[in-house]
């Protein structure tokens, strides 16, 4: 009979030193017990002198009093045991008594062939950790009905390099996940790592992460082989990291994120899911790693998205309550995408599709470089800002953003793509601000320096943009009339080429009016000016101008 195909360092029965030994009858798939699991005991009296079941020789029961339910394995030293290549563990109760094997106290085992074959729980890792490797053969849980887990927690590790693991249609793959049924355990506290390099994996869920417990050191990496699951769960930290140094890599499986992260560690390599991401709970879903993540289907989430390294291509219908941050990240909507978020505090911002910035009122997005689809008067990709601000922060070609923003929202009073809001008054328009030259201090109750470049729906004549259109506006305009300049703090409220009737019209018609949405900023150009007495001649003259404006309607 050819032996070894699972290979262990030593097992031992749990409390073996404490309980007495009950005989068995042989059986060459597993043994029979009504008050006790089997466990293998004793070094001198197992396979490593060449016995096994197929001889017809079993190994003791053990009582374990406290889980009836319970296999442990426990090594002593570094003795081999060797199993037979098929093995059922079960104790052959009915099907509300099943058993679970547990991998402790640093265990260390590997499978290169054959099928070991648990009727309920697989444990790597209790308390202290152990480690599994599989190269060869199949590992199945098989319930019969009730739950069953593969569950790698306590710092352990799972290394899949060959092989199948396959999980029935009640049970679930897990990494420092919640137990569930009969084989429930306590002490999932400590983190596990699952490495898929090769093989395959079926199981009809993945779990990653605790939700009771910070599970930031739970891991499952993929780079080789093939996962199916109907659906992923990352909770509280639990992370899927996909490790490939230039390769890609696709997913149909929906994911359900509950503060979990994906990894996709490599610059030259790509993550794409083309199934539906929900996110949920007050962390929502991190984003690390050089690479790229794609969402080519729909993405709904109620937290805070967190892009901190590499990019996030969204391609489908997103809807993004909160935020969407990583002042290091980038963010891609891509070309017929249409994403709804709140606010964004990002490194990139490329805008190929739609995005509706739908935060609060009056809240405010930064992004360090901002990328629209398009060219100057013909841009293709849309940012709808509707009641929010935008701070676009550049120090390297901060004139040419300038000019280029400016030409953005010209563009959309008309057509369909630039930077717009759905929600712009008739007295209001979207303002280009160089904080160059007004200095605020903070706008939007978020801080800015000389390098920002500030968009926000503003009152038309509110040079100054303090939420109120008065005397200090009309100073502006007057003493600018004729300017060629397309500068908002000037009082070019239009895009045109020169500050003109139209504008001094807008001061006019709005004089006395109120921004209830105001910018929220300090410091800067603030101060009430008296027109001087060469611009006086134009008020009675202006006064009477109505110049009708076109605006974009979205």
């Amino acid at each position: 009979m050819e032996k070894s195909s699972f290979v262990n360092r030593e097992f031992v029965a749990f409390l073996a030193t404490t309980a007495a030994l009950l005989g068995a009858s042989p059986r060459a798939n597993g043994w029979t017990s009504t008050q006790f699991t089997s466990s293998w005991f004793g070094r001198d009296s197992n396979w490593t002198t060449g016995t096994n079941w197929s001889a017809g020789t079993s190994p003791p029961l053990v009582p374990l009093p406290s889980h009836p339910w319970y296999t442990l394995i426990n090594p002593i030293d570094n003795s081999t045991t060797k199993v037979e290549p098929a093995v059922s563990v079960s104790n052959g109760q009915s099907s509300w008594y099943l058993v679970t094997l547990v991998l402790q106290t640093g265990s260390s085992v590997t499978q290169n062939s054959g099928t070991i074959t648990i009727q309920q729980n697989f444990q790597v890792g209790w308390r202290q950790s152990a480690s599994y490797n599989l190269t060869g053969g199949t590992l199945a849980l098989s319930g019969g009905g009730l739950n069953t887990e593969i569950n790698v927690s306590s710092d352990s590790v799972f290394t899949q390099t060959g092989g199948a693991v396959t999980v029935d249609s009640n049970g679930f793959l897990s990494v420092a996940a919640d137990s569930v049924g009969m084989g429930t355990f306590y002490y999932n506290t400590g983190g596990g790592t699952y490495y898929l390099e090769g093989g395959t994996v079926n199981c009809p869920s993945l779990r990653v992460g605790n939700s009771s417990v910070n599970s930031s050191n739970a891991l499952f990496s993929f780079s080789g082989g093939t996962l199916t699951t109907g659906s992923i769960t990352l909770t509280n930290g639990g992370r899927f990291q996909y490790d490939s140094l230039a390769g890609t890599a696709t997913s149909t499986t929906p994911f359900i994120v509950n503060g979990g992260v994906i990894d996709v560690p490599s610059l030259n390599a790509a993550l794409t899911l083309k199934s539906n991401v929900s996110v949920t709970g007050a962390i929502g879903l991190t984003k690390i790693g050089n690479g790229v993540l794609s969402l080519t289907s729909n993405l709904t989430s109620s937290s805070t998205i967190s892009v901190t390294q590499g990019t996030l291509v969204l391609s489908g219908k997103s809807n993004v309550l909160a935020s969407v941050v990583g002042n290091s990240g980038a963010l891609t909507v891509g070309a017929g995408t249409s994403l709804t978020s709140g606010s964004v505090d990002l490194g990139t911002l490329t805008i190929n599709g739609v995005h509706t910035l739908s935060a609060p009122s009056g809240a405010a997005s930064v992004v360090r470089v901002f990328i629209l689809a398009g060219s100057a008067n013909n841009w293709t990709g849309d940012l709808n800002i509707t009641t929010n601000k935008l701070i676009i922060e550049d120090a390297i070609s901060h004139a040419t953003t300038l000019a280029t923003t400016q030409n953005q929202v010209a563009y959309a009073k008309t057509h369909t793509g630039g930077i717009a809001s759905s929600t712009l008054p008739a007295n209001d328009g979207i303002a280009v601000i160089d904080n160059s030259i007004a200095n605020f201090s903070t706008f939007g109750g978020t801080a800015v320096d000389p390098n920002s470049i500030l968009i926000a729906p503003e009152l038309l004549g509110d040079t100054n943009a303090d939420g109120h259109v008065d005397l200090s506006d009309l100073s502006v305009v007057l003493n600018n009339f004729g300017a060629s300049t397309a500068a908002w703090t000037s009082g070019n409220f239009d895009n045109a080429a020169t500050i003109d009737l139209t504008d001094l019209s807008d001061v006019l018609n709005n004089f006395g009016l109120i921004n209830p949405n105001a910018s929220g900023l300090t410091g800067g150009i603030g101060a009430t000016e008296t027109p001087e007495p060469t611009s006086l001649a134009f008020l009675s003259f202006g006064a009477g101008v109505m110049s009708t404006r076109r605006r974009r309607n979205r």
